[in-house]
């Protein structure tokens, strides 16, 4: 008796797994789907604005400024203390 009782009892875990699987798998499709409505929804509502940077962007032309920089810090007399809080440091 005892061992169709752990048979029914691991039959039992078994079919609440699947169960488990199959409404976890079912949630995420859901929520996959209402991602992609939403970035849907999101693009078409912005589509005016997006035409609009375009065409402003293709009138204005693009404007890059190129440059070199050079980081100049100060040495530090040896021994001298250190401040943390100081930004040069």
């Amino acid at each position: 008796m005892q061992a169709l009782t752990q048979i029914a009892g691991v039959l039992v875990g078994l079919v609440l797994f699947a169960a488990a699987f199959i409404f976890a798998s079912l949630i995420l499709a859901l929520a996959a789907l209402g991602a992609l409505l939403l970035w849907g929804w999101v693009m078409w509502r912005t589509r005016q604005a997006r035409r609009a940077a375009g065409r402003a962007s293709d009138r204005r032309g693009s404007l890059v400024i190129e440059g070199e920089y050079v980081v100049d810090r100060e040495e530090r007399a040896e021994g001298a203390r250190e401040d943390p809080k100081d930004p040069r440091a």
